[in-house]
This record gives structure tokens, C-alpha cells and sequence, in this order.
């Protein structure tokens, strides 16, 4: 096992198969395409011996996300550190949303929806109403909303949290820095903004699928420092972003990454990071 010396939840990775369900988009990603479920994670690396994870849906046909909910309870069967998900809903689809919510309401390990905005060709999408109206009917089921925007829809997802008061945001990979300059000032400019809502919480994944092949780790440790002046400790989860992690490096070589980045933190601070706050967020058990 790798040596961590607290407990690690990682609050961001992905299973899939496709012998079970559709992916169209792993036609675009071969090298990843392939079977990735706990299996072969744990095959591949030495998980820190104290470690949970929060499932993130993977994009399969959405006719098929109540399937993906169910095929994960099952594998968290087998494998009991998977302690959360996050589901995927339609969140404009008035009753058919409500419909969809409730068919999720007998799994319990659900904690959170994510419905794909970086994917949305018209960036006003998630702020139009009946948007707007599917999200704000989470706040009574207790469950989170990941945003995944890129990070020129920064400013989009902004208004929708501000129309949002009550609900708990997670905003997934960074918010997809820009490691371009003139992109990545404007990231930090709306980071810095996004980050004023004290509902959202951001998770340190995704960064290295970014990076060129040879990173400039001054460039990488500047997203680090913005990062957390910006949300500060206790609003950053750690998350690895695997199996999508492996397009540009591997899952010991980010955990590493993280730690060095937050080596300065105390220790609270760094349990805060790797475990407690995605504890809280999501809600997982207290064990």
C-alpha cells in the first residue's frame, strides 16, 4: 500500500465497462476505451491503505444512467470503500427530472447529480429556468450538484449558483484551467469570483489531462496557489479523475503531485483536503 498517513477519499473517479453499458464517447479516446472498474484500479496501483471514493458518472447513453447507478451499488458490494455517487440526471425536464430524481431515491450511496454542462453547445443553458428550477429541487433530497463546466463558462455557472443559494455546488477539475495565457488569466478572474459563493467547493482533479507531455511545474504549482487562496482548505477536495487520469500520467503520480502541493498545510488542513471535506459535502458515513 502507499504511505499516506491519513485517510484518502478520493471524490472524483469513473468505472466503466463496456461489455454492460454504451460510452460513445470512448470511441474518441482509445487508449482508455477499455474495461475500468475497481479491478483494474487496484491492479494497477497501491491505493493508501485508508481509502474511500465517491463515483462520478461516466457519460454512458443516458437512457442508461439508472443502470450505472445500479451496476455501481452492486460493485460497492464487493468492493466497500466505494462510498458515494453522483449520479447522472436531466435537470431540465420539469417532470420527467422529478420522475428521474425519485427513481434514484432507493439508492442510497446516491449523494450527488452531475449533469454534463461542458458539453452544452449554448452556454446560457444552465441558467435558463426550467434548469434552474430542476437544480433547486435537489436542495430537499439533500443532494450536491457537480458543476463540470470549461472554463469559459465560468461566468454562466456563476449565474446559476447565484439564482441557487441553497444548494451545495462541487466544481469538478479546477474548472478546467486554461493553461494558455490569456485564457488562463480570465480562469483566475472567474475562479476568483465563483469562488465567492461560500456553497461552492471545487475538486483538485483533472489538472494533468491539461498539461502538455513535459509540464512547466511552476505553471502547476501557480493553478495550486490560485486554487487555494481562492476556496481555501476546507472548500478543495482531492480527486484523481480516474480513468481519465491515464490519458497523461497515473494515479500515484497525482496523489504525489497533490501532496507535494499541500505539503505546507497543517495537519487538519491536509485531512480536511484528502478526506473531511469530501466527507462532509457528500455526506459519506463518519467511519
Amino acid at each position: 500500500m502507499k504511505t499516506v498517513p491519513f485517510k484518502v477519499v478520493d471524490s472524483h473517479l469513473h468505472f466503466w465497462d463496456p461489455a454492460k453499458l454504451e460510452y460513445p464517447w470512448l470511441s474518441h479516446v482509445p487508449l482508455i476505451a477499455g474495461r475500468h472498474t475497481p479491478e483494474e484500479l487496484l491492479n494497477a496501483f497501491l491505493l493508501p491503505k485508508d481509502f474511500e471514493a465517491v463515483f462520478v458518472q461516466a457519460e454512458c447513453k443516458t437512457e442508461q444512467a439508472i443502470e450505472e447507478v445500479a451496476w455501481v451499488t452492486e460493485l460497492s458490494k464487493k468492493y466497500p470503500w466505494i462510498k458515494g455517487i453522483v449520479a447522472y440526471a436531466p435537470m431540465n425536464q420539469g417532470d420527467k427530472t422529478v420522475k428521474h430524481l425519485e427513481s434514484l431515491d432507493s439508492y442510497s450511496l446516491v449523494k450527488g447529480i452531475r449533469h454534463h454542462l461542458q458539453t452544452e453547445a449554448d452556454a446560457s443553458f444552465c441558467w435558463r429556468p426550467d434548469f434552474i428550477q430542476g437544480i433547486q429541487s435537489l436542495v430537499p433530497l439533500h443532494l450536491t450538484f457537480d458543476l463540470c463546466v470549461i472554463h469559459h463558462q465560468l461566468p454562466e455557472a456563476m449565474k446559476l449558483v447565484e439564482k441557487c443559494p441553497e444548494n451545495q455546488f462541487v466544481l469538478d477539475h479546477f474548472g478546467n484551467a486554461s493553461l494558455k495565457d490569456n485564457s488562463f488569466d480570465q480562469w483566475e478572474r472567474d475562479l476568483r469570483a465563483i469562488a465567492r459563493f461560500e456553497n461552492v467547493s471545487v475538486k483538485l482533479s483533472g489538472l494533468l489531462t491539461q498539461l502538455p507531455p513535459e509540464p512547466d511545474s511552476r505553471q502547476i504549482s501557480s493553478v495550486f496557489k490560485i486554487v487555494f487562496e481562492a476556496f481555501g482548505p476546507h472548500r478543495a477536495l482531492f480527486g484523481s479523475d480516474w480513468p481519465v487520469l491515464n490519458l497523461n500520467g497515473n494515479y500515484d503520480q497525482w496523489l504525489d503531485l497533490v501532496l507535494q502541493e499541500t505539503s505546507l498545510f497543517s495537519d487538519a488542513e491536509k485531512q480536511a483536503i484528502f478526506a473531511g471535506n469530501a466527507k462532509q459535502i457528500y455526506r459519506l458515513p463518519r467511519n
